[in-house]
């Protein structure tokens, strides 16, 4: 609960402000009716959806679309393949370009401990070497490898 507060009072300072600041969050979770909750790729992917269009009336922004059409014309009338975790990093730092973010990741002791590493390696190439600011709040309990 106490970070759906953080977005709620980030959401609201940005619309305040009217600098409309994306902001892209996610709660993980390791369930068995939804795997998915805890792979640090389909965090990552839903970071970028949530970055590659703020607003639902705003069209998708372009380097996610120019990846889109790379992807499709790759697939030769299949359906495209999705994005890994390198193209996901790839595709926010171009966003990154032109806006900062706020990313926000619940309960990162639930990401899968045995691929964690590779998210947190990502989101260090996202602070790291985005052109923009960019924000990054991450709850968790105290694991052990968390905390190291």
């Amino acid at each position: 609960m106490l970070v759906a507060h953080v977005i709620e009072y980030i959401q609201s300072q940005t619309k305040a402000e009217s600098n409309h600041i994306p902001l892209a969050y996610f709660y993980c979770a390791r369930t068995i009716n939804e795997p998915e909750r805890s792979d640090p790729v389909e965090l990552m992917r839903s970071i970028l959806e949530q970055l590659s269009c703020s607003d639902a009336d705003l069209p998708i922004r372009l380097p996610v679309v120019k990846r889109y059409l790379l992807k499709k014309k790759e697939a030769k009338a299949r359906k495209p393949e999705k994005l890994d975790l390198s193209e996901c990093v790839e595709v926010i730092l171009e966003l990154l370009e032109t806006n900062p973010a706020f990313i926000i990741i619940d309960g990162l002791d639930e990401c899968n401990p045995a691929r964690r590493q590779d998210l947190l390696d990502a989101l260090g190439e996202i602070i790291k070497e985005s052109c923009n600011v960019v924000q990054v709040f991450v709850s968790s309990r105290d694991d052990h490898d968390l905390v190291q």
